[in-house]
């Protein structure tokens, strides 16, 4: 099936979007690891339907003092600073329990991470 020059340019610029979100991801996950912070990326970029539009959405998991979401917060943001992707933070002992369990279906961790990341040549 032929695409037109639009399909293919957007094709194009969501693929390397998706590769910028990666990388961003595979530094945020082992940073925050490394404080003794467990957390996942959910949403599309772990069940790869990342699209032109897409953010990278992260579930913290345990409980979370305040100072330490402070600490999340700066860590994420400066590991996805200048990638121009939005991102979220959702911590999981805010969620209900329906919904969490959705996120813990169709999340992934950092070895996940790098296996989507050598598919979409980001690795």
């Amino acid at each position: 099936m032929a695409t037109s020059r639009i399909e293919r340019l957007m094709a194009n610029r969501t693929a390397k979007r998706r590769v910028r979100a990666l990388r961003c991801a595979l530094a945020a996950i082992p940073a925050l690891n490394e404080q003794g912070i467990k957390a996942y990326v959910i949403g599309s970029l772990a069940t790869g339907r990342f699209m032109s539009h897409s953010d990278v959405d992260y579930l913290v998991t345990g409980r979370i003092a305040q100072s330490e979401r402070r600490l999340v917060e700066v860590t994420i943001a400066k590991t996805m600073a200048g990638s121009n992707v939005g991102y979220d933070v959702v911590y999981e002992e805010d969620i209900k329990d329906d919904l969490l369990e959705e996120f813990r279906c169709a999340r992934a961790d950092a070895p996940r991470l790098l296996e989507l990341a050598h598919e979409a040549g980001a690795a």
